[in-house]
């Protein structure tokens, strides 16, 4: 199966892929967020789908970088080495997924803002369920 390899400053790290319908994504982060010295990481993960139709999410080990390391990926063919971590994620409806999503985004609203919302959101649902048309207004995201 293709997939990644991974090497740092000369030794191998590990091999990485997401296997069939999945993927293997390596990342370099370098966070220079606190007034601190930078922190830069090199982590590997990948997705791929279970037997139950949901996702299992594999994670192989990260590792902190140091200026001057030197990180090379080659893509490859062969079987990846086993990940140091897999979690498996039911997959959540869509409309399960755009409440959870509502309620974090409204964790963020005043509450006259939420209620303006509620109000928006209800006026459109019932001009929907009436068979009126789609304001184009709301297909633009710009609710003006």
């Amino acid at each position: 199966m293709v997939g990644v390899e991974v090497w740092l400053n000369g030794q191998r790290l590990y091999s990485a892929a997401g296997g069939p319908g999945g993927s293997a994504t390596v990342f370099i982060t370098a966070d220079q967020f606190d007034a601190g010295a930078p922190a830069v990481n090199l982590a590997v993960s990948g997705g791929q789908p279970s037997a139950d139709g949901n996702t299992e999410y594999l994670h192989w080990p990260s590792v902190d970088l140091r200026v001057g390391d030197e990180v090379l990926v080659r893509v490859v063919e062969e079987t990846p080495d086993p990940p140091a971590e897999r979690q498996v994620y039911e997959k959540e409806t869509e409309l399960a997924g755009y409440r959870r999503n509502l309620r974090v985004a409204c964790e963020w609203l005043t509450d006259e803002e939420r209620r303006a919302l509620i109000r928006e959101l209800v006026t459109e649902l019932r001009a929907d369920e009436l068979g009126g048309a789609p304001d184009p207004r709301r297909l633009s995201g710009t609710g003006e």
